[in-house]
């Protein structure tokens, strides 16, 4: 069964791919062996936001997606712009955001490709909130 967030294991370094259940203290547990095992470390938790892109992966908050938005009537179809999804507080929801281009919302009528995480691509996110990176189509 696939869960609803992944985590990720900040000493380690790597995705949790155990069973994990989160406590109400904020630590967490591990299932090992078919028993609750309680883990040490810092982790983070990344929710999955109930949509998927054009490959029908599901999208978490800390990936990187290609970003398109819905084409108007005058226009022809807009350049895909590369985004990472955040929790967005003053919104309560999850948004495409860029640090110097501000928030897009998601909705059914955007497309999405993820293309990595800020876990596993940390340079994407590096590119991705520079000037060279705007408008980039790979």
């Amino acid at each position: 069964m696939k869960s609803d967030f992944r985590v990720w294991d900040e000493i380690n370094k790597g995705w949790i791919t155990a069973e994990v259940a989160l406590l109400c203290d904020g630590s967490y547990i591990v299932l090992e062996d078919g028993e609750w095992v309680k883990a040490a470390g810092k982790i983070t938790i990344q929710p999955m936001i109930e949509v998927r892109d054009i490959n029908n992966e599901m999208v978490f908050s800390g990936d990187i997606v290609k970003y398109r938005p819905p084409a108007t009537t005058c226009d022809q179809a807009p350049e895909w712009i590369t985004l990472v999804i955040e929790y967005v507080d003053v919104a309560a929801s999850y948004r495409a955001v860029r640090d110097w281009d501000g928030e897009h919302a998601i909705h059914e009528d955007v497309m999405l490709e993820v293309i990595g995480n800020n876990k596993d691509n940390p340079e994407l996110i590096i590119e991705l909130n520079s000037d060279q990176f705007f408008n980039q189509m790979d």
